[in-house]
């Protein structure tokens, strides 16, 4: 599934939306983690970051997540940092529907042709056909990418943006010893989406497919589908 941003009408604007409000909302559900500067999040946010590019594709997923997630932060007390998570939750979506989409176009028999030398793995490879596994290797992608960019974020604005309350910089043990920590939650948060998103894009795609909408989004309709006939 994904936008045609060729054909974009009212409906795809309105489907964008309503991902991003999903994606708003859904960073109200978490719990505070204390870290050595400041504190980090266990949050509900990335799942619905993944499902948007797996439902809307690199693009439309891309917008929602980064809009929605730059609204929470922008009516919350990390609103300087808004244009920041705007860049790095798009690149979440943008990353898990780009990779969802290339890795069903591989198909497994281009990859059995790689490793035709290896009759063994050849035929383990060919397990993989159920686009299940593609969605889940573009939820890994794109959550990983965003572990990446947080991390980087946090020790780039701790190291030359910050300063302690006696008004000097915080030192290196310090600021590693906190990108490491809210690296950790982080990770913690992208096991959530990747597990959340898988099981939950499935009939998330069903429904959508039995609407008018969700026919004219599906610019790839077997891309994703999951059903027994597919899998065959």
């Amino acid at each position: 599934m994904g936008i045609n941003f060729k054909k974009l009408n009212v409906k795809a604007l309105v489907v964008i939306g309503v991902m991003a409000a999903f994606c708003f909302v859904s960073n109200y559900f978490s719990i505070k983690i204390p870290t050595p500067i400041g504190t980090s999040r266990v949050h509900f946010g990335n799942i619905f970051c993944v499902l948007s590019g797996l439902t809307l594709g690199p693009i439309g997923g891309g917008l929602s997540a980064g809009i929605g997630a730059f609204f929470f932060d922008l009516f919350s007390e990390y609103a300087a940092e808004a244009p920041i998570t705007l860049v790095t939750k798009f690149m979440l979506a943008f990353v898990t529907g780009l990779v969802a989409q290339l890795a069903y176009k591989l198909k497994p028999s281009h990859v059995g042709d790689i490793v035709s030398l290896e009759g063994v793995v050849t035929a383990r490879m060919m397990r993989f056909r159920s686009p299940r596994i593609y969605n889940m290797m573009g939820a890994i992608a794109g959550s990983l990418t965003y572990v990446v960019l947080y991390m980087a974020k946090t020790a780039v604005t701790l190291s030359f943006f910050s300063l302690n309350d006696q008004g000097l910089p915080y030192p290196a043990d310090a600021v590693w010893a906190t990108t490491l920590s809210k690296g950790g939650v982080s990770l913690i948060n992208a096991v959530i989406a990747v597990v959340c998103a898988s099981l939950l894009f499935p009939p998330i795609k069903a429904a959508l497919m039995h609407t008018a909408i969700g026919r004219e989004l599906a610019l790839q309709p077997k891309t994703y589908d999951t059903s027994p006939a597919a899998e065959k």
